[in-house]
């Protein structure tokens, strides 16, 4: 529920703040050189590497130098580029789970990708089944909801805005390499060396006693007959009770999965299409996907999967060549009781 929040956010942001991640990318100068390619950028697969550290991308129209990486709002770093394949580093730190991943090679439309990424550590099996509903805690005050508009056309410079409130404090980084060991001190001088004490006496040396006669073995004993078990003993007191445990996390009540109904349709080449589906009155969207069903080689992408209400789950895809298609889409979203 928080990782689907967070995403729709930070897809938000890079929409509205476009230009602002131009700096971000590691270069001599300090300036991204932004590509000017004519083609959509896409991101079709990634390959997660746990091992290596490592991530792959798969797409198109990456451009001829190397472009932003982000995973939600961390810049990530590009260890190796071409057209259609990015290698970045994945830190061991990024947690299990789906990511909302962009590709930024310039500040146009067509120079963004995003694409949620799935990321796993081998030998983890799936989640286990949700524990039983906690009690509901009391209704919260109803937050602003936020309108989330398309992008306008790039107005004029404004004025220089106030600086704003320092932002939440980073993590403590790893702990630095040991120190070398310092150099040995100077020996000690050595103490001076005690008086010896007197030699005690050396008494007289006592005679030796004659060795006795060794014994018979005596004859063993025969083994006697098993008495009868005894009688049961009476039960023991019942002892203390043990300290009431602490209670568990509040539970989610009133969990349901809605859809839309699983539509046709066709879109012209490079134009997109939107779809949404509404909770249950009295419930609010906790998070939501789709699934799509096309012909092989068609270039299909989602490029924005957010709530715009707290009650629904909108989903926006891109059909990304030249010629039209025909597929198949629906939309779902998970909900619960507010």
């Amino acid at each position: 529920m928080r990782l689907s929040n967070r995403t729709a956010f930070t897809a938000i942001v890079f929409v509205l703040m476009g230009t602002a991640l131009a700096h971000a990318q590691k270069k001599p100068s300090d300036t991204l050189v932004l590509a000017k390619p004519q083609e959509q950028l896409v991101v079709l697969s990634t390959a997660v590497d746990r091992v290596n550290q490592t991530l792959t991308i798969q797409g198109l129209s990456f451009g001829p130098e190397p472009p932003q990486v982000w995973c939600e709002t961390s810049l990530m770093t590009v260890l190796s580029a071409t057209d259609t394949q990015l290698v970045v580093f994945l830190p061991a730190a990024v947690p299990d789970g789906t990511h909302l991943l962009s590709v930024i090679r310039g500040t146009g439309e067509k120079d963004r990708g995003f694409f949620n990424m799935s990321v796993g550590t081998p030998g983890q099996g799936p989640a286990g089944p949700t524990g039983p509903a906690g009690p509901a805690g009391p209704a919260g005050p109803k937050g602003d909801t936020g309108a989330a508009g398309p992008k306008g056309d790039t107005g004029a410079a404004g004025p220089k805005g106030d600086t704003g409130a320092a932002g939440l404090k980073g993590d403590t980084g790893a702990a630095g390499p040991q120190g070398d060991v310092g150099p040995m001190g100077p020996k000690g001088d050595t103490g001076a060396a005690g008086t010896p004490g007197d030699t005690g006496a050396t008494g007289p040396k006592g005679d030796t006693g004659a060795t006795g006669a060794t014994g018979a073995p005596g004859a063993t004993g025969a083994t006697g007959p098993q008495g009868p078990q005894g009688a049961q003993g009476a039960q023991g007191p019942q002892g203390l009770m043990g300290p009431l445990g602490p209670q568990g996390l509040p539970g989610v009540s009133g969990y349901q999965i809605v859809s839309t109904a699983l539509a046709t349709l066709t879109l012209v080449g490079n134009t997109t299409t939107t779809m949404s589906v509404t909770c249950p009155v009295g419930k609010r969207v906790v998070s939501g996907g789709y699934d799509s069903q096309h012909a092989t080689g068609v270039l299909l992408h989602p490029v924005a999967m957010f709530p715009p209400t707290w009650d629904t789950w909108r989903v926006t895809l891109r059909l990304s060549q030249d010629t039209a298609a025909t597929f198949q889409f629906r939309v779902y979203a998970i909900c619960a009781a507010s």
